[in-house]
């Protein structure tokens, strides 16, 4: 919480918690992993497997092995990239929480803020109105009770 330089009234400003490194590395691993260009490249890495394993059926004897393998090497990618996803998630909705919280809070200085100021305003019309009505106050076209401006009259004509 900051104070405000002027009046000393306490400004709620959001801040965010620093972040882990754990935090920092499952973010940037749920950015790259979440992206067009990780998709494209691993598409390209999986006919590229097909497509070396075809042409040189000497690299595995086996085709059923390649399958294997290629099933494994993608059970390990998605085996790690679903935890490091929900961990940038939750982060991030206890982040979007936290500054839900803050907007919360602002919303109910402002409403508290604007409900003193009604009041302030309606308390000054109040009493200018009753003092209007007393006659204690001029209002200009109004008619009060201040003494009006003499017209046409000059010293030499009030002499005479």
């Amino acid at each position: 919480m900051f104070a405000c330089p002027h009046c000393g009234h306490q400004l709620s400003m959001f801040r965010e918690a620093r972040s882990s490194p754990g935090d920092k590395a499952a973010a940037w691993v749920a950015s790259v992993a979440g992206s067009w260009p990780f998709l494209l490249i691993l598409v390209v890495a999986i006919l590229a497997w097909f497509v070396v394993n075809t042409i040189l059926p000497l690299f595995y004897p086996h085709p059923t092995a390649m399958l294997d393998y290629l099933g494994t090497a993608l059970a390990i990618v998605a085996a790690l990239q679903g935890p490091l996803i929900l961990l940038t998630q939750r982060r991030e909705s206890d982040r979007d929480r936290a500054r839900d919280i803050e907007t919360f809070h602002i919303s109910q200085n402002t409403e508290a803020d604007l409900h003193s100021i009604s009041h302030a305003i309606n308390s000054v019309l109040e009493q200018w109105e009753r003092d209007r009505s007393s006659g204690a106050v001029d209002v200009p076209g109004g008619g009060g009770t201040a003494e009006k401006p003499r017209t046409g009259a000059t010293r030499s004509q009030d002499s005479s």
